[in-house]
């Protein structure tokens, strides 16, 4: 006997209800949500490994520039003049990223800028021919964990501080791409760092310990266009151990402020153009200061060590117009990454002693340190 079926009956079959599509819809939120941390960390840890390669070129490219003048490139070369107020950068101006470029096939721009006469603000560059050479953007300079605007940056104006052993504020722009990585050649003697280092190490009476970065020997004044006859030491100054001493440092976006990985406001005003460009010679002459724990987003003083601190790692990217920097700054979770001086590349914990740090930033303290 046959059954037969309605068509009312197949139609319900056949159908979903609300609350079941209510349900499904719900069980791929949950999935998405679920799924979208994975996906996010796994974008920043390759752009983590990206950054670390960064460093890792950056170091061999640094070898392979004492391997052909037995010496490191120095922290700077600044040669200015002052005339009706404005600060004009002059021929010998340099940068030790600037020294680096044909070690990083970089080889073209290297030679515009040489051909200049040296680093050179806008209006100079611009009559030197080297003004879009020393605009360009290099992506091994660039951490891409870090959020730029852009990767181009203008530095100066009315707003510039003073350079640097110069005390002359400079009315004058310079354009060039954004650079993630400082040189540290010594830390402030009157900030907490000392502190915490003399007394973690007491054979030091001052902080002249020699600091990694001053292997580079930044020289200040009047120079000849070929700087490598103005550099600095050798590996063979680092008597602390090319394994045991830092030499490069993550200091990202010096263009906007950040305080423990938040936007803030501090930086817009006092930073000009110190820092952040590839540039800059103040990518060689900044000394870490630190920054007190607990202060306020706006309001953070370096030259203050306060009752918790000072704060060292990834808790501001301050740069000030002496040259001092708050410290190394990255945006990766807990961690900053360090090129040492062998040419490996370490992630140095946020939450590193201060002294500790400050023993391995010199070369000739002494100092017997472990890894943290």
């Amino acid at each position: 006997m046959k059954r037969f079926t309605s068509a009312r009956s197949i139609h319900n079959r056949q159908a979903f209800t609300l609350i079941e599509l209510l349900v499904v819809i719900a069980i791929i939120a949950v999935l998405i949500a679920l799924l979208l941390p994975a996906v996010q960390q796994a974008r920043e840890a390759a752009r983590r490994t990206q950054c670390r390669n960064n460093l890792k070129q950056i170091g061999l490219a640094i070898h392979n520039y004492h391997d052909n003048y037995n010496k490191l490139p120095m922290a700077y070369l600044t040669n200015a003049s002052l005339t009706s107020g404005t600060l004009t950068l002059l021929p010998g101006s340099m940068s030790w990223p600037t020294a680096l470029l044909p070690y990083i096939d970089q080889a073209n721009i290297y030679n515009a800028i040489s051909k200049a006469g040296g680093v050179l603000d806008d209006v100079g560059a611009a009559a030197a021919g080297s003004a879009t050479a020393q605009k360009t953007p290099i992506p091994g300079f660039i951490c891409p964990s870090a959020p730029h605007n852009g990767n181009v940056l203008i530095q100066g104006g009315p707003s510039n501080p003073p350079l640097p052993a110069v005390g002359t504020q400079s009315t004058n722009t310079i354009t060039s791409g954004a650079m993630d990585y400082i040189t540290i050649i010594d830390f402030t003697s009157s900030a907490g760092i000392y502190t915490a280092w003399n007394a973690a190490y007491p054979q030091h009476s001052s902080s002249g310990g020699a600091m990694a970065a001053a292997l580079f020997l930044g020289d200040v004044g009047a120079g000849p266009q070929v700087f490598v006859s103005h550099s600095g030491g050798g590996f063979r100054d680092i008597t602390d151990g090319l394994s045991n001493t830092f030499l490069v440092h993550e200091h990202a976006v010096v263009e906007r402020g950040y305080t423990n990985g938040r936007p803030d406001t501090f930086l817009n005003t006092t930073v000009g153009s110190n820092g952040g460009q590839w540039t800059s010679a103040y990518q060689g002459s900044a000394f870490a200061n630190g920054v007190p724990f607990g202060t306020a987003p706006g309001t953070i003083d370096c030259n203050n060590a306060g009752t918790g601190g000072p704060c060292l790692i990834n808790c501001s990217n301050v740069v000030y117009a002496n040259g001092d920097v708050g410290g190394p700054y990255s945006f990766h979770t807990g961690v900053a990454l360090t090129l040492m001086c062998d040419g490996s590349v370490q992630s140095t914990n946020q939450n590193m002693s201060t002294a500790l740090w400050a023993a391995q930033v010199t070369m000739q303290g002494g100092e017997a340190v472990s890894a943290e």
